[in-house]
């Protein structure tokens, strides 16, 4: 009988990796935070997702367990190129409680968003950030999470209801 295993091993992303433009190291966010979730972080200073300028859709689900990652010195940092937040713009129209985030940090340690405009475009939902955790009864959630520089936009509505918090922890 053939008992033989195989499997295609990626090298995990370390230093500073292009996201966008014609010759970005990934086209979107899904598939640079995809192709880090199968291979893990590699080095020890981390990873910088540096976003050329653009309008990108979709969500950032980051879990809890990333190789090599969720330690003070291996961040993951998430920027614009330029620095200007505006030339930056990651946004999702959530349509149901189910998808209300444009980021999801389920327990994920060490993460930054620098400079980048972020906006949950959707009529009826209006997180932008959720951090959660995915141990159920225990007091790990996402922790030492830097948000700094961003311009964070979500649903303008008056109400008291937690689909709409902008930052929901």
């Amino acid at each position: 009988s053939n008992n033989t295993v195989s499997r295609v091993l990626n090298p995990g992303v370390s230093g500073v990796v292009t996201i966008g433009g014609s010759d970005g190291n990934f086209a979107n966010a899904s598939q640079a935070v995809n192709y880090m979730i199968n291979s893990g972080v590699a080095g020890t200073s981390g990873v910088t997702f540096s976003f050329r300028p653009g309008t990108y859709t979709g969500q950032i689900t980051l879990p809890e367990n990333i190789l090599g990652a969720g330690k003070p010195d291996v961040p993951i940092i998430f920027q614009s190129a330029s620095g200007n937040p505006s030339d930056v713009v990651l946004q999702y129209a959530a349509t149901s409680s189910a998808d209300n985030y444009v980021v999801r940090l389920n327990g994920t340690d060490y993460v930054q968003f620098r400079n980048m405009t972020l906006q949950n475009t959707s009529t009826s939902f209006g997180r932008v950030f959720e951090l959660t955790s995915t141990s159920i009864g225990t007091q790990h959630g996402s922790d030492n999470i830097t948000i700094e520089g961003n311009i964070l936009n979500s649903r303008d509505a008056v109400t008291s209801s937690t689909f709409d918090a902008t930052i929901y922890a």
